[in-house]
């Protein structure tokens, strides 16, 4: 993970000066794939990335040195591990960052805690079942509950209550 993404200013040096004509091909269809896969617009693509669409694209065609973060945002958009960017100009292939392989693992720490991932929330609460300490979760499916409503129901189905049809 890059120091960029924890506030340090990083700089990735692993980007080749000089890429092919045939590497930045790759780089490109790399990005066309990868937005198809999850199905985003190159403006959906830039929003993620916290960048204009005409800086997306002149990353996609490696017009000029992009900055930190663009390369970082646009890799995390995509859901690629940071240096996928250069490894694609170097021939090689983007990597998928972890968190894209399953759910989010919980925060640390006690009470209610949530993370996003896409357009979903995962919330998880600590209780204690028979003594034990152990962490119940729930997924916000596109975040429209809300925290309150998720604590609820997660401290409801902690004591054993079934909802089934409440969540429908």
């Amino acid at each position: 993970m890059s120091d960029l993404r924890n506030g340090a200013n990083a700089v990735p040096n692993d980007l080749p000066n000089n890429p092919s004509d045939q590497d930045i091909r790759r780089l490109r269809d790399a990005i066309e794939r990868r937005r198809a896969i999850l199905g985003l617009s190159l403006n959906e693509l830039a929003a993620g990335a916290h960048v204009p669409v005409g800086t997306v694209r002149r990353l996609r065609d490696w017009e000029g040195t992009p900055t930190p973060e663009t390369v970082y945002g646009v890799e995390a958009t995509l859901g690629w591990e940071d240096g996928s960017i250069a490894a694609i100009l170097r021939g090689g292939e983007p990597t998928l960052a972890p968190s894209l392989d399953g759910p989010p693992a919980p925060p640390p720490g006690d009470g209610l805690r949530s993370v996003r991932h896409g357009a979903d929330v995962y919330y998880w609460l600590k209780i204690e079942v028979q003594g034990t300490p152990v962490d119940i979760s729930m997924v916000d499916f596109d975040g429209k509950a809300g925290p309150e409503e998720m604590e609820r129901l997660l401290r409801r189905f902690g004591q054993g209550g079934t909802f089934a049809t409440e969540l429908e």
